[in-house]
C-alpha cells in the first residue's frame, strides 16, 4: 500500500474530508480528488496525483556456458532457455543462432518487462574440433623383388573428415628391401588432428635363378679317361 497522507480542512463550522484513493495504485498517474464538506453542505475540492514509476529492471538468470565437440561444420547446439523474474510481465529473446561454427559464439539474451526496462546476460558457446581424421584401411600388400631394392607403388588412402583434410603423408621409402616394411600413414586435418594407419609391405624373392647350359659335345677318347675342359 501506498501513504498518500490525509487532505485537512478548516471552517468555522464542522467539515467532513473524502476522498476517492485507493487501496493500490497501478504504474502511471493516478488522480485522487479529495472533498472538504462543512455542516452546511458547502464543498470544496482538490486534485493529489500519485504517480507510481517501475524503473527496475528484470531479473535474468542465462543459462550456463557450454562446451561440445563439433559434430558438423556449423553445429546445432540446444542453449537451454533464460529465465527472468519482475513484478510485470517479461519478455525474453537472444540473438542465439541456429547452429554454431568453430569456436567461440556470445549470445545475448535480453528481458524486457511490461515497462520497457531492459536487463541483458551472455553466454558462451564452445565449438571444439578434437576428432581425428576417418582413415581407410591400408592392407598390407606382398610384392615380387625386381631388384635389390624394389619400387612399389603404394595406394594412398582414403581419408575424411568434417573440416577437410590438410595432408595426407607416409615415411614409406622411395624402394624396399626383400623382407617386411612397416609404412606409416599419417592424416592431419585443417585443424591440427592427426590419425595414422600401419602397411605392411612384404618384398619377396620367389623367382628361381635361370640356368644356361653349355652345349653338348662329343670328343674322341684320348686315355681311359679323358680331360675335358
Amino acid at each position: 500500500p501506498i501513504l498518500i497522507g490525509e487532505a485537512t480542512a478548516t471552517d468555522i463550522f464542522p467539515v467532513t474530508v473524502t476522498s476517492n484513493s485507493l487501496a493500490d495504485y497501478p504504474v502511471g498517474t493516478t488522480e485522487v480528488t479529495w472533498t472538504a464538506k462543512d455542516a452546511n453542505g458547502r464543498i470544496t475540492t482538490g486534485k493529489q496525483k500519485v504517480t507510481v514509476v517501475d524503473t527496475t529492471v528484470p531479473v535474468l538468470k542465462v543459462p550456463a556456458a557450454i562446451s561440445l565437440e563439433a559434430t558438423a561444420v556449423s553445429t546445432p547446439v540446444n542453449i537451454g532457455k533464460a529465465t527472468a523474474t519482475d513484478l510485470f510481465p517479461v519478455t525474453i529473446v537472444s540473438n542465439a543462432p541456429v547452429s554454431y561454427p568453430l569456436g567461440k559464439t556470445i549470445v545475448t539474451w535480453k528481458a524486457t518487462d511490461a515497462n520497457g526496462n531492459i536487463s541483458t546476460g551472455t553466454q558462451t558457446i564452445t565449438v571444439v574440433d578434437t576428432t581425428a581424421p576417418v582413415m581407410a584401411e591400408t592392407p598390407d600388400l606382398t610384392v615380387e623383388a625386381t631388384g635389390r631394392e624394389t619400387p612399389v607403388q603404394l595406394v594412398v588412402p582414403a581419408v575424411t573428415d568434417i573440416y577437410g583434410i590438410a595432408a595426407v603423408s607416409s615415411d614409406a621409402p622411395a624402394s624396399f628391401p626383400i623382407g617386411v616394411t612397416e609404412v606409416t600413414w599419417t592424416a592431419k586435418d585443417v585443424n591440427g588432428n592427426l590419425s595414422t594407419r600401419k602397411q605392411k609391405v612384404v618384398v619377396v624373392d620367389s623367382t628361381k635363378p635361370q640356368l644356361t647350359l653349355p652345349k653338348d659335345i662329343t670328343v674322341e677318347a684320348a686315355a681311359l679317361q679323358t680331360t675335358v675342359e
